[in-house]
């Protein structure tokens, strides 16, 4: 029997002996979905940071948010993005409200009596010019520079940057240099000449040693600059005076987990060969921070290379109301996929992690966040499901 039934686990039990699971299939043999994505027997074993950020800045005490270029053929597209609010620019706290609504959490302010104000308004991470203007603070620690905030109007400016990367000492510079590109109509050959005087001195364009921001006025501009030689620059310091250009840049780019997300599975049909009791144990109930369809919900298994995806409970019965937010999934135990393809423990998962929605009916996938964990004693089930002659298993909650 190869019968695909797709329901929520609240109902579950009055129906077992004949639901078959949606199932999503991996190993090392890479059945049921492409081979670009291969799990493995230690795929359980990544472990991720909690924001996800995979190279550490070493200059910052504040956390920066990675972000990904929409449809970037570049080599590696992370990039870092601020945002200069300028006290001069009418609009300054319209882009402030503009960034912070877009998810940029790096607000670069004029002074430090702005950072302070509006540090009041919303939580970021506030920087700061130091008097020269050359020199960029944390709000916190402002006798240690995080930043230069150089101009570049001219060849002799632009050589004097390059014989400055050339000569670079990490003990004793500033590891974050930023080009000041709105005063020139010249953006993308000094852009171009820094960058591959930097991979000339580090050899790769994406050292977490020093990283090189470009300061721009519009979107396009920061785009271009994140795109700049394939690899582009490290990242951008967009200086609007329209906060649309804040919110067309958002457009353009997406945080690194929701970039994550976009990874391909492929759903199979089961055979269930086994249904049983097997007695009480702890069961992970996950309520995410968004609205998941009838048709979405989690991959979870016993095993990386087998995971049944247990819908969401959006869908409404006789006796439970509709919670759209949540997935009854499995026990403590069991394996969950997660952003970039890879897999957690249920009971590794804490507020604020991401987990990898897949959607039933189309087998695309999306990044929502976790916002609780319930995990309670309940009796269990154990299903025994077949694809192709591979076995796999899942425990799912019991009781009516």
């Amino acid at each position: 029997m190869r019968v695909m039934v797709t329901m929520e686990m609240t109902s579950f039990v009055s129906l077992c002996p004949i639901h078959l699971l949606k199932s999503f299939t991996g190993s090392n043999t890479c059945y049921h979905h492409r081979p670009t994505h291969k799990f493995n027997s230690t795929a359980h074993s990544a472990r991720r940071n909690d924001l996800n950020i995979d190279y550490v800045s070493v200059i910052l005490n504040s956390i920066e948010s990675d972000w990904c270029i929409n449809h970037s053929d570049s080599k590696s597209n992370r990039k870092v993005v601020w945002i200069h609010c300028d006290e001069a620019v009418q609009t300054s706290k319209e882009i402030f409200t503009a960034a912070i609504e877009s998810g940029f959490s790096s607000i670069l302010h004029s002074t430090q009596n702005q950072a302070r104000q509006y540090s009041d308004l919303a939580l970021h991470s506030p920087f700061t010019f130091d008097d020269s203007h050359t020199q960029i603070l944390e709000l916190d620690s402002p006798s240690n520079p995080i930043a230069l905030w150089q101009s570049i109007e001219s060849e002799a400016q632009q050589t004097q940057i390059m014989d400055w990367i050339k000569d670079f000492n990490s003990a004793s510079h500033c590891r974050t240099l930023i080009l000041d590109l709105t005063c020139t109509e010249w953006l993308m050959i000094p852009a171009e000449n820094v960058l591959a005087a930097k991979m000339e001195r580090f050899g790769d364009s994406l050292s977490s040693e020093f990283r090189v921001l470009a300061a721009v006025r519009t979107a396009d501009e920061a785009i271009a600059m994140m795109e700049t030689l394939q690899t582009g620059l490290d990242g951008v310091v967009l200086c609007p005076k329209d906060p649309k250009e804040v919110l067309e840049l958002r457009s353009r780019i997406v945080w690194k987990d929701d970039a994550d997300s976009k990874y391909d599975v492929e759903l199979c049909s089961a055979s269930v060969v086994s249904c049983r009791a097997i007695g009480s144990g702890d069961r992970v109930c996950i309520d995410t921070v968004s609205l998941l369809d009838v048709n979405e919900g989690l991959l979870v298994g016993n095993s990386s290379q087998g995971m049944s995806l247990i819908l969401s409970e959006a869908a409404e019965s006789e006796y439970v109301p509709s919670r759209p937010f949540r997935v009854n999934a499995s026990a403590v135990h069991a394996y969950v996929l997660v952003p970039g393809g890879r897999t957690k423990y249920l009971s590794e998962l804490r507020a604020g992690d991401r987990v990898l929605v897949v959607n039933s009916c189309t087998n695309s996938t999306r990044s929502v966040l976790v916002g609780r964990l319930k995990i309670e004693h309940r009796p269990m089930i154990l299903l025994e499901m077949e694809v192709d002659t591979k076995r796999f298993s899942v425990l799912v909650p019991g009781g009516r």
